[in-house]
């Protein structure tokens, strides 16, 4: 299949603005543009698979992102659904489609046995989704699984936040609290404003023990509009009144 210049650069651009959010937390702009440029891209080339794939993940990406404000999460999901099925009619043998499709399967239809065969299929062709498997693992309380997936995928994407900070997550709902702090300090040394690590942060602060320093931490944002983001450390240091 012959791709012009033009399906080229726009699915390029696509992919630097999408990485971007996934590696760099990016913002609702960088989703629109890589999802734009994709678009493009399909456009000039309608019988690329590659685009479509792209798109169907940006989009399940876009649905479930916290930098989006309000993301109309079943119409994306299913649009999402919809570039990832053509993409696998034009080639059967795309490995990412199936890594996307399984992930849309278990979030969204919550269709756990047919997201692990879709991911399997997906290694089948050279594609291993950690990331995606990871968070299926984890959503189904097998924590211990989720955490070696997610250190698999974080050899391949290691500056991902997302993977990163599910890593530390699920660090957490083992107990390992020092192993999830020390993951969500890495963070804080490149995204030191980010106001949802730092409610992480003082969660598990309060879990090791040491009350004093999750105090210090709560007590910036006490008067803040984000202050309701800490709900469940002032419940640990007994502020019923801020928790509630």
């Amino acid at each position: 299949l012959e791709v012009s210049t033009v399906a080229q650069e726009h699915y390029l651009r696509g992919m630097f603005y999408f990485r971007s959010v996934t590696k760099l937390g990016g913002s609702e702009d960088d989703f629109e543009i890589a999802i734009d440029n994709f678009r493009a891209a399909i456009e000039a080339a309608p019988k690329w698979a590659l685009p479509y794939a792209s798109l169907g993940t940006t989009l399940h990406f876009y649905a479930t992102s916290a930098f989006v404000a309000q993301p109309d999460i079943p119409q994306t999901f299913e649009e999402s659904r919809k570039y990832l099925l053509e993409a696998t009619r034009l080639d059967p043998e795309l490995g990412q489609a199936y890594a996307s499709l399984a992930f849309v399967a278990h979030s969204y239809d919550f269709d756990f046995e047919g997201a692990e065969a879709l991911y399997r299929k997906a290694i089948a062709l050279g594609r291993h989704p950690h990331w995606g498997n990871a968070i299926m693992l984890r959503a189904l309380g097998r924590y211990e699984e989720a955490v070696e997936e997610y250190r698999v995928g974080l050899l391949e994407d290691p500056l991902s936040i997302g993977i990163n900070m599910q890593l530390a997550d699920s660090l957490r709902c083992l107990g390992r609290y020092p192993e999830a702090a020390e993951r969500v300090d890495a963070l804080l040394e490149g995204n030191p404003d980010a106001v949802g690590l730092w409610s992480f942060r003082a969660f598990v602060t309060a879990r090791m023990g040491d009350l004093d320093g999750a105090r210090t931490i709560v007590n910036r944002y006490h008067d803040t509009e984000h202050s309701g983001e800490f709900a469940e450390t002032y419940a640990l240091l007994g502020m019923h009144e801020e928790a509630k």
